[in-house]
């Protein structure tokens, strides 16, 4: 997408596995779209990517909720291995949003006596 609201206005109509956002854009920087994409989906999974990585700029954005950060250059094998990994943890997190609705309903029916 051209920028970080035209992305989050996508995601909230079709949400995605991954989020991959460059640092810097116009409009909203790649931190404040993990920051507005976390209001949006608390468990979405958002890799950033930049030319201009500084150690503080990635703690920075890993607290604000990204998964990774990526400096360039880099070569197309660690993108991979970046989004791959970054993909397994969100499908891990929608599997742990799916057993927990799980036991919930499984409290509901041993609360009631139904199971």
């Amino acid at each position: 997408f051209r920028s970080g609201p035209d992305g989050l206005a996508a995601y909230e109509k079709s949400p995605a596995d991954l989020v991959l956002t460059d640092l810097k854009m116009d409009v909203l920087n790649g931190i404040e779209v993990v920051q507005r994409l976390k209001v949006l989906d608390p468990n979405a999974t958002a890799l950033i990517v930049t030319a201009f990585g500084t150690i503080e700029v990635a703690v920075e954005a890993m607290k604000h909720g990204a998964v990774d950060f990526l400096t360039k250059p880099f070569t197309p094998e660690v993108l991979r291995a970046k989004v791959d990994s970054a993909l397994e943890l969100s499908r891990t997190r929608a599997q742990v949003v799916k057993l927990k609705a799980h036991h919930e309903v499984l409290k509901m029916l041993v609360h009631f006596q139904l199971l």
